[in-house]
């Protein structure tokens, strides 16, 4: 959350998607991380196909708009 919200507040990094990968799944950790600026926050054990839907996700968000 610490490395987060660093890098939220950096305007050298400030557009970079974060995700949140963790193995405590408690409420206030969750808030603590999206209020730090994180984009995705994900519990572990967490399937494949969840992580690269997130990851396509800000991918896609971060993408510059096609022509």
């Amino acid at each position: 959350i610490a490395a987060t919200n660093r890098l939220k507040r950096d305007p050298r990094t400030c557009d970079m998607p974060v995700i949140i990968l963790t193995g405590y799944p408690m409420r206030a950790i969750q808030q603590g991380a999206l209020e730090a600026g994180a984009d995705a926050f994900l519990t572990k054990p967490c399937l494949p196909e969840d992580l690269e839907q997130h990851v396509q996700r800000l991918l896609d968000r971060s993408a510059p708009p096609r022509l």
